[in-house]
């Protein structure tokens, strides 16, 4: 297959590329970093000028955007966050205007979606504390892209793997314990499931909205458990957290099951961690 993946440069896309090189697949990425910054420039082609032509692919993966973990998250950041992925989604519709559109598009959006409490597959009511901004996401990339005859919106969970994501920030700090532990479970992935994930969906698509997590339940002390670079445990009250003006405390403070229903009745199976949490 012939794949297109914005955001190809960040933490899953640039796995993503080379896991899809080393099946067979022929790669583009679109992005705004240099060639020295693309970790899989070599075994993908990549377009670092949004004004060149698109070439004729068989899937869209979007991953493009501006990093949620980045900075202080508020309503004005969130408004930054969706117009960024806006543009993006813009730019591709502009460059396939006139041409036959891929037939599968992949949309990235997170199961923050969902609210706090209760487990939620992908029929899940989507009243959560970032919902507006996600449902705004997943409303913009199916009015632009309903030629795609297999449109999907791909709901990610926290995405563990080294060298990005949570785990990036956690090797910065001493080992965390948040306590008293509330058994608040964390909708989850490894870094290797996501990127199978979209590879599968390219090679066995679905529709609409899918849910990226692993199935097994983890609270989050478990996740933090990953952080053992420090023999220091600072004990950290879990409501200070839930006090704290920035919105990005509450991807750690939701309390819910996902389940990816779909992938599982679609035969996907996931990998677990070499080393359990």
């Amino acid at each position: 297959m012939k794949i297109l993946i914005t955001g190809g440069s960040g933490f899953i896309g640039s796995h993503a590329c080379l896991l899809f090189s080393k099946q067979g697949h022929e790669v583009f990425v679109l992005t705004h970093s240099n060639k020295n910054s693309l970790h899989c420039s070599l075994v993908c082609k990549a377009i670092y000028d949004f004004n060149d032509d698109l070439p004729d692919v068989d899937a869209i993966i979007n991953l493009a955007g501006a990093s949620i973990a980045a900075k202080f998250l508020n309503r004005r950041r969130e408004g930054e966050l969706l117009k960024s992925r806006i543009k993006v989604m813009d730019h591709l519709l502009k460059a396939y205007r006139g041409r036959d559109f891929p037939k599968i598009f992949i949309q990235a959006s997170a199961t923050g979606i969902y609210p706090s409490g209760g487990i939620f597959d992908e029929e899940g009511e989507s009243d959560g504390n970032f919902s507006e901004l996600i449902q705004a996401v997943e409303n913009a990339a199916s009015e632009r892209f309903s030629r795609s005859s297999k449109l999907m919106h791909v709901r990610f969970g926290v995405v563990m793997g080294k060298g990005g994501g949570l785990m990036r920030i956690l090797s910065l700090l001493p080992t965390l314990y948040f306590f008293p532990d509330p058994k608040n479970f964390i909708p989850w992935l490894s870094l290797d499931d996501a990127s199978e994930i979209l590879l599968f969906l390219c090679t066995h698509p679905l529709e609409g909205a899918i849910n990226a997590v692993n199935p097994q339940k983890r609270t989050l002390n478990k996740l933090l458990s990953f952080n053992k670079k420090s023999a220091l445990c600072l004990p950290l009250p879990y409501l200070l957290l839930k006090c704290l003006p920035d919105k990005r405390c509450k991807l750690l403070t939701v309390s819910h099951t996902v389940l990816p229903t779909k992938l599982v009745n679609a035969g996907f199976n996931f990998i677990t961690f070499r080393k359990e949490p």
